[in-house]
């Protein structure tokens, strides 16, 4: 899931090779996918040194290149999609600043403050404290910084455009794949709720 298009996008990373590495030992948590070694890939049935390679360039450019809020999309947080991503990661542009929140006024501050974000409520806001409380998350995202996967949020562009002042809901059967609709209405001016 975290690799997912959509989400990290780590290409050459899908359902069979992350099964593979969890079997093998080498994948306990996905902290631990940026811990991968190439050599050690490379020796896998499967991988070769070509693939691995690629894998390895794929968890770098991650590494260098996430958002806070594909990063919140990416870990699974129940009801948290891409658009509650956003809308989170555009309020707390660290996830430090979400969880020195919660270490320092606690679960109840975080849910009201994130209830409070446009677009989100309640439902997510207690997911997204719960999330945050658990003390295996917590480890996780500590391996991760360790790691050097601690993204940030870009300061929102403003973006006047044809679409401005209006607010669309992405639903139903599409032509073309849902985030490709959503970015093509954002970089019109809307918003996507």
């Amino acid at each position: 899931f975290l690799a997912g298009r959509g989400h990290m996008n780590l290409e050459g990373l899908g359902f069979e090779r992350g099964a593979k590495l969890i079997a093998v030992g080498l994948l306990a948590d996905v902290a631990d996918i940026f811990a991968l070694d190439e050599t050690r890939l490379a020796e896998l049935e499967g991988f070769g040194a070509k693939s691995a390679k690629k894998l390895i360039e794929a968890i770098e450019r991650v590494r260098r290149e996430a958002t806070l809020s594909s990063l919140l999309a990416a870990l699974g947080i129940p009801n948290v999609g891409s658009v509650a991503a956003k809308a989170l990661a555009a309020r707390f542009l660290q996830l430090d600043a979400l969880l020195d929140l919660l270490d320092a006024d606690g679960a109840e501050a975080l849910v009201e403050m994130v209830s409070g974000i446009e677009g989100i409520g309640p439902v997510i806001g207690q997911a997204v404290a719960d999330f945050f409380s658990d003390e295996n998350t917590r480890n996780i995202l500590a391996k991760l910084k360790q790691r050097g996967v601690d993204p940030v949020e870009p300061a929102p562009v403003v973006i006047d455009g044809p679409l401005g002042g209006k607010v669309f809901v992405v639903t139903g059967a599409l032509s073309r794949p849902r985030g490709e609709v959503t970015r093509a209405i954002e970089a019109a001016g809307g918003k996507v709720t």
